[in-house]
């Protein structure tokens, strides 16, 4: 029974030195790439704050980072909830790796997001310590749009409003301009005191 305990003991020691070692050399490599968009380096190391980070560098709405604060309550307290808020939680990381790499000029087809996924221990240094530099917020686009928390599903960008096509042109513009935009009738002073006894 000893014999079971201390090889029990030393697994959990080798698991935690490797845990540690993944969490030390991923947070490395988001560390330089928060600094490269402007944000501070040390929020890659503190649990939780780095995925807000992360979300506000993509230009994603909070709502991302709610669900993945769910995930990670559900996955701590809830016994994963048989497996789906482990799933949850890769689904998300997998649909904010793209614009995420997309952010810093990196490809973002599938072979590239699922290495990311796997091995992020040595992706996010290669990243982070290479010559990539950071290109902006993504278009948001192909971002599904999650429900429920939030109430916003503007995970795209907004589109300015058409321009009316049947405005009839006005008449008498400057220069004798038919355009419908380039004239703005002004009132005279006489219309003007008008309106003023009016109210």
């Amino acid at each position: 029974m000893n014999e079971i305990m201390g090889v029990l003991e030393v697994l959990g020691t080798c698991l935690f030195v490797v845990g540690f070692m993944i969490f030390a050399a991923v947070s490395a490599g988001l560390w330089k790439l928060y600094e490269k968009a402007g944000q501070p380096g040390w929020s890659a190391f503190v649990p939780f704050y780095n995925e807000y980070v992360r979300v506000g560098i993509i230009g994603l709405p909070k709502q991302w980072f709610y669900y993945m604060l769910i995930c990670y309550f559900l996955i701590a307290f809830a016994g994963s909830l048989f497996g789906l808020a482990l799933v949850g939680l890769i689904i998300l990381q997998f649909f904010m790796l793209r614009p995420f790499l997309r952010a810093f000029g990196q490809s973002d087809d599938l072979v590239n997001v699922v290495l990311y996924l796997l091995f992020p221990y040595i992706m996010y240094p290669r990243l982070g310590f290479g010559s990539a530099s950071y290109t902006g917020a993504p278009l948001l686009h192909d971002m599904p749009s999650l429900p429920w928390i939030g109430g916003d599903s503007a995970s795209t960008p907004a589109t300015p409003p058409a321009q009316p096509t049947n405005v009839p042109p006005v008449i008498g513009g400057p220069s004798g301009s038919s355009d419908a935009g380039s004239f703005i009738p002004s009132m005279s002073k006489s219309e003007d005191k008008k309106d003023d006894a009016q109210q």
